[in-house]
Protein backbone atom coordinates (compact mmCIF):
# COMPACT_ATOMS: atom_id res chain seq x y z
CA UNK A 1 0.00 0.00 0.00
CA UNK A 2 1.33 3.46 -1.04
CA UNK A 3 1.44 5.58 2.05
CA UNK A 4 1.66 9.36 2.23
CA UNK A 5 5.21 9.57 2.75
CA UNK A 6 5.93 7.85 -0.15
CA UNK A 7 3.70 9.61 -2.25
CA UNK A 8 4.89 12.62 -1.18
CA UNK A 9 8.83 11.28 -1.50
CA UNK A 10 7.97 10.24 -5.06
CA UNK A 11 6.21 13.54 -5.94
CA UNK A 12 9.34 15.08 -4.70
CA UNK A 13 12.01 13.04 -7.16
CA UNK A 14 9.60 13.63 -9.86
CA UNK A 15 9.36 17.30 -9.55
CA UNK A 16 12.98 17.81 -8.97
CA UNK A 17 14.82 15.00 -10.63
CA UNK A 18 13.06 13.06 -13.33
CA UNK A 19 11.24 16.36 -14.99
CA UNK A 20 14.49 18.93 -14.23
CA UNK A 21 15.93 16.08 -16.34
CA UNK A 22 13.54 15.37 -18.72
CA UNK A 23 13.10 19.19 -19.13
CA UNK A 24 17.21 19.57 -20.41
CA UNK A 25 16.22 17.42 -23.62
CA UNK A 26 13.91 20.11 -24.87
CA UNK A 27 16.67 20.72 -27.03
CA UNK A 28 19.10 18.68 -28.52
CA UNK A 29 22.29 18.16 -30.79
CA UNK A 30 21.42 16.14 -33.82
CA UNK A 31 24.33 13.99 -35.27
CA UNK A 32 25.30 15.40 -38.40
CA UNK A 33 24.69 13.45 -41.50
CA UNK A 34 28.40 12.95 -42.31
CA UNK A 35 29.04 10.79 -38.69
CA UNK A 36 29.67 7.59 -38.63
CA UNK A 37 25.97 6.15 -36.63
CA UNK A 38 26.85 5.24 -32.94
CA UNK A 39 24.56 4.91 -29.97
CA UNK A 40 23.99 8.90 -28.87
CA UNK A 41 22.69 9.32 -25.14
CA UNK A 42 19.99 11.84 -25.19
CA UNK A 43 21.22 13.16 -21.96
CA UNK A 44 24.60 13.78 -23.21
CA UNK A 45 23.17 15.91 -26.30
CA UNK A 46 20.77 17.55 -24.35
CA UNK A 47 20.83 21.72 -24.61
CA UNK A 48 18.22 23.04 -22.79
CA UNK A 49 19.18 24.93 -19.23
CA UNK A 50 16.57 24.40 -17.44
CA UNK A 51 15.75 26.11 -13.82
CA UNK A 52 13.58 24.98 -11.19
CA UNK A 53 11.73 26.68 -8.29
CA UNK A 54 10.10 24.66 -5.93
CA UNK A 55 9.71 24.37 -1.55
CA UNK A 56 10.00 20.91 -0.24
CA UNK A 57 6.81 19.34 0.29
CA UNK A 58 4.35 21.00 -1.96
CA UNK A 59 3.00 19.04 -5.22
CA UNK A 60 4.26 22.01 -8.17
CA UNK A 61 7.23 23.16 -9.34
CA UNK A 62 8.15 25.95 -11.87
CA UNK A 63 10.92 25.59 -14.37
CA UNK A 64 12.37 28.21 -16.49
CA UNK A 65 13.23 26.34 -19.51
CA UNK A 66 15.67 28.21 -21.63
CA UNK A 67 15.97 26.40 -25.46
CA UNK A 68 16.13 27.86 -28.70
CA UNK A 69 17.59 30.82 -27.65
CA UNK A 70 14.15 31.57 -25.83
CA UNK A 71 12.76 30.92 -22.41
CA UNK A 72 9.66 29.87 -21.15
CA UNK A 73 8.17 29.98 -17.64
CA UNK A 74 6.48 26.61 -16.94
CA UNK A 75 4.47 25.29 -14.15
CA UNK A 76 4.06 21.58 -13.13
CA UNK A 77 1.22 20.50 -10.83
CA UNK A 78 0.71 17.24 -8.88
CA UNK A 79 -2.23 15.54 -7.64
CA UNK A 80 -3.78 12.14 -7.14
CA UNK A 81 -6.38 12.25 -9.94
CA UNK A 82 -4.32 14.57 -12.70
CA UNK A 83 -1.07 16.16 -14.44
CA UNK A 84 -1.51 20.23 -14.97
CA UNK A 85 1.33 22.01 -17.34
CA UNK A 86 0.38 25.82 -16.98
CA UNK A 87 2.97 27.47 -19.80
CA UNK A 88 3.09 31.39 -18.80
CA UNK A 89 3.66 33.51 -21.40
CA UNK A 90 3.54 37.55 -21.61
CA UNK A 91 0.45 38.86 -22.93
CA UNK A 92 2.08 40.88 -25.62
CA UNK A 93 1.29 41.88 -29.13
CA UNK A 94 -2.33 40.90 -28.98
CA UNK A 95 -1.08 37.14 -28.26
CA UNK A 96 -3.83 35.10 -26.18
CA UNK A 97 -4.31 31.41 -25.74
CA UNK A 98 -6.55 31.00 -28.46
CA UNK A 99 -4.27 32.64 -31.02
CA UNK A 100 -1.72 29.96 -29.45
CA UNK A 101 -4.22 27.02 -29.25
CA UNK A 102 -4.38 27.32 -32.98
CA UNK A 103 -0.91 27.15 -33.77
CA UNK A 104 -0.27 24.63 -31.46
CA UNK A 105 -2.96 22.18 -31.81
CA UNK A 106 -1.31 19.36 -33.34
CA UNK A 107 1.18 18.61 -30.61
CA UNK A 108 -0.26 17.39 -27.28
CA UNK A 109 2.04 14.59 -26.24
CA UNK A 110 3.79 13.84 -22.99
CA UNK A 111 5.59 17.10 -21.45
CA UNK A 112 8.75 17.31 -22.82
CA UNK A 113 7.22 16.68 -26.71
CA UNK A 114 4.94 19.90 -25.96
CA UNK A 115 7.20 21.64 -24.19
CA UNK A 116 10.26 21.36 -27.01
CA UNK A 117 7.80 21.55 -29.81
CA UNK A 118 5.86 24.45 -27.73
CA UNK A 119 8.99 26.48 -27.91
CA UNK A 120 10.19 25.91 -31.34
CA UNK A 121 6.68 26.50 -33.02
CA UNK A 122 6.33 29.67 -30.73
CA UNK A 123 10.33 31.05 -32.38
CA UNK A 124 8.99 30.17 -35.86
CA UNK A 125 6.30 32.01 -35.54
CA UNK A 126 8.40 35.02 -33.77
CA UNK A 127 6.46 34.37 -30.68
CA UNK A 128 8.85 35.96 -27.60
CA UNK A 129 7.86 33.62 -24.76
CA UNK A 130 10.34 35.13 -21.97
CA UNK A 131 8.62 36.88 -19.10
CA UNK A 132 12.14 38.50 -18.37
CA UNK A 133 12.54 40.09 -22.09
CA UNK A 134 8.99 41.26 -21.39
CA UNK A 135 9.97 42.89 -18.21
CA UNK A 136 8.20 40.29 -16.07
CA UNK A 137 9.95 39.54 -12.58
CA UNK A 138 10.29 35.93 -12.42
Amino acid sequence: MLTISEAQRRTELFLTGQMLEALRAVEYELPSFDTELHDVDLAAVARARVEIRHVRGASDATYLINAFGEELLMQLQLNVHRLVVVYRVPALDALDASTLAVRLERWRTDIVQMTRYYMIEAARSGISLSPRRAGFPV
